[in-house]
């Protein structure tokens, strides 16, 4: 018969549409009193769908084990976005090798809103890397979306010339980098990049 642990994290599995949209992650404490048994069970039921949901991943680095550290490094490589910032930052969290920079950047370049971008940005915050601040100015130009605008916010906040990663103060002039005259984007950027003090060579071969 199952304890009441394992029951309870196994309906905290269960996501409604609020727990969605407030980003509820699994009961992560029930994890602590389950048996090796159950612990087994539940580790095996998340592996076979770690790259499903990102509270999968979280909950397969509370449990840390051997194989559940081995579906982490998996999930780096599967086809789900969100999954795969998640678990290279709790590799990256563990000490362990996730390419977290090179997701991040893959993401800023290739993903939705909705879709890992949003997550990609914030994770951006934490590690604004010499490669992430070029990949954000390349893509103000190249982005054909609203991300022009928000990454041109991240660049002012990693610089020091915004107190928030994105200054509403300052929205009027991001939101100049919306224009979809190209010849015009590309002054705002390269004027932008002066400003910042970034290299030439951020925007070579663009």
């Amino acid at each position: 018969m199952a304890s009441s642990a394992y029951d309870r994290f196994m309906a905290s599995m269960v996501i409604d549409q609020d727990a969605w949209r407030d980003g509820t992650g699994y009961d992560l404490a029930a994890l602590d009193e389950l048996s090796p048994e159950e612990m087994r069970s539940v580790e095996a039921h998340l592996i076979a769908r770690k790259d499903e949901d990102w509270r999968d991943t979280e909950a397969l680095a509370y449990i840390g084990s051997d194989k559940a550290m081995a579906a982490l490094k998996a999930s780096t490589r599967g086809p789900n976005q969100q999954v795969r910032l998640k678990a290279a930052q709790a590799l990256a969290d563990a000490g362990e090798e996730g390419d977290l920079e090179a997701q991040i950047i893959h993401a800023l370049k290739f993903s939705e809103l909705y879709d890992g971008l949003a997550q990609a940005e914030l994770m951006a915050e934490s590690h604004p890397t010499p490669a992430i601040k070029e990949t954000l100015l390349r893509g103000i130009l190249t982005s054909n979306d609203g991300r022009a605008v928000r990454f041109a916010a991240l660049l002012y906040y990693f610089h020091g010339l915004a107190d928030e990663p994105f200054d509403f103060r300052q929205r009027p002039y991001f939101l100049t980098f919306r224009t979809e005259d190209m010849a015009e984007r590309r002054r705002l950027v390269e004027e932008l990049r002066e400003r910042l003090g970034m290299p030439a060579s951020a925007l070579d071969g663009l």
